[in-house]
């Protein structure tokens, strides 16, 4: 299993850990146990688990069973993927610690943005692995 695999994976299931005990809080909240400003972790409790938890188990797992299909040089070059993995947890943390600012009615929207603009660069660096592989398998036939 390539690094970039493993790190991926293994982010995904913190932010499985993350995200299941926000959940459990805001589930604490609804049923009256705890103050309703957690109500406010719901947008982070979304996020979290649809991006930090399925979408890096997904791409660790694409890129793990993607043909590895090419020149050995091709196949074992992950540094724009690890880059992106990089910058996609850090997102996510930034976003986080952005919500956690906003329930202490504490302006954040620089550090939303900067989020934001993490993940976004992510994205196609995770990406562009994932369609070298495949592209890869594609030249063959």
């Amino acid at each position: 299993m390539p690094t970039i695999s493993q790190l991926l994976l293994r982010a995904s299931l913190a932010w499985l850990a993350i995200g299941s005990l926000i959940g459990t809080l805001i589930i604490g909240t609804k049923a009256g146990f705890l103050p309703g400003m957690l109500l406010g972790l719901r947008g982070a409790h979304g996020q979290i688990m649809l991006i930090g938890w399925m979408l890096q188990a997904a791409i660790g797992t694409a890129l793990w069973i993607f043909p590895r299909i090419g020149s050995p040089q091709a196949q074992q070059d992950f540094r724009l993927a690890t880059i992106g993995a990089y910058a996609l947890n850090l997102g996510m943390l930034l976003a986080f610690l952005s919500s956690l600012l906003a329930l202490g009615k504490i302006e954040a929207s620089a550090l939303t943005l900067l989020a934001a603009l993490l993940e976004l660069v992510a994205g196609p660096l995770l990406i562009a692995k994932i369609w070298q592989r495949t592209r890869a398998g594609l030249s063959i036939s």
